[in-house]
């Protein structure tokens, strides 16, 4: 039987048993000398009392010069009743009048969500989830757009001697945008795979096709743009299989990742490839591209401007053709790879013939991005 608040004689009994609770936790965080910091932020109920006992350590990162003036670090506690946030939080708790939400943040755009709701935001540090599917990150797992490149078949050579298609392998951006200028370059949206018509039959309406492009368009850039910004392609295909590390290995090195401004592609940053691995988990394999050091510093001078992250995938890393007499033929480079992993080495390969490399069934390019702890 619970307890009576008055006793026998009708008194007020001031020794109330309550119930306590053990509220202690870790909080890990990082964040910046000079900044004020939120580190705790969590609902008390009325009429309830709150023993706070905080404990911190600072860990700093290496620095080229260490630190050697005295430094203070204080931590501050403040309790704001919910009715002076909101004007209607009585008659809502007391269900005087009918109708009344509870006040929410309106994620209605992209830009809301990441200025709030990703991670190193301010929400963050309120106690927002900001990981999504489990994986240390923002954003959820979506598709590219994905195209394929290609080029009028009358822009091969017709020499006696092999006149070989320049800036291939693409490596860069400034390669993609130079073949694509130099050879009338186009994508195809249509993708079943690449191929290349016999050398003979290759005309102004018998299209070449070397690899796929693959595009993230219209992402708004923020202050979470650093150097622990991961871009992360995702590869899968319905038989994958556990690769190994060599044919991943031979994927990446026919890879180009960029970063161009929408509307100016002339304001463009390389990507770098940092790391390459076999999710099993999702069956996925899984290229992790860094920002360079220049759009990092690029990024806090141009907050909400848009940039298309861009891949290239060279599946054909070298093509020419030569005429001679009566003789047409192809002189090509291709290297098996964890998309076409049945396929064999080409090394300058001489054929008349056309070939392709259809895509494997199921294939799918998505990317994610990460902040890298």
């Amino acid at each position: 039987m619970a307890d009576n608040i008055f006793d026998a004689t009708l008194d007020v009994d001031n020794d109330v048993k309550v119930n306590n609770f053990d509220w202690s936790h870790a909080n890990n965080l990082t964040t910046q000398i000079g900044r004020i910091t939120p580190i705790f932020c969590d609902l008390v109920p009325a009429k309830t009392s709150f023993r706070v006992n905080p404990r911190f350590g600072l860990q700093f990162m290496p620095m080229v010069f260490p630190i050697q003036p005295r430094m203070k670090a204080r931590i501050s506690f403040f309790r704001y009743p919910l009715r002076a946030l909101w004007k209607d939080y009585k008659d809502f708790i007391g269900n005087f009048r009918e109708g009344l939400e509870e006040p929410y943040i309106d994620f209605n755009s992209t830009e809301k969500l990441r200025a709030m709701g990703s991670t190193g935001s301010l929400g963050d540090y309120l106690g927002l989830p900001t990981t999504i599917f489990g994986s240390y990150g923002q954003g959820a797992v979506a598709f590219l757009n994905t195209g394929v490149l290609r080029c009028p078949g009358n822009k091969a050579g017709g020499d006696p001697n092999y006149t070989m298609f320049e800036y291939l392998p693409i490596q860069n951006g400034d390669q993609y945008y130079a073949f694509s200028s130099k050879y009338g370059g186009k994508l195809e949206s249509t993708v079943t795979g690449v191929s290349v018509p016999s050398a003979a039959s290759a005309s102004s309406s018998n299209f070449i096709q070397f690899g796929y492009s693959l595009a993230k368009v219209a992402v708004d850039i923020d202050d979470t743009f650093n150097a622990s910004k991961r871009f992360c392609l995702k590869v899968s295909y319905d038989n994958l299989t556990n690769p190994t590390q060599s044919l991943i290995n031979a994927f990446v090195n026919k890879l180009a990742g960029f970063a161009v401004k929408d509307n100016n592609n002339n304001t463009r940053f390389d990507l770098q490839v940092t790391s390459s691995l076999f999710n099993a988990k999702t069956n996925m394999v899984e290229v992790y591209f860094s920002l360079p050091e220049e759009f990092v510093k690029y990024v806090p001078e141009h907050i909400g401007e848009t940039f298309d992250f861009h891949v290239y995938y060279n599946v054909i890393e070298s093509l020419g053709r030569k005429i001679s007499g009566s003789t047409t033929s192809w002189i090509y480079t291709f290297h098996r790879d964890v998309i076409y992993p049945l396929e064999s080495d080409r090394i300058d390969y001489e054929t008349p013939s056309g070939f392709s490399y259809p895509s494997p069934q199921g294939l799918k390019f998505s990317y994610q991005f990460y902040d890298h702890a």
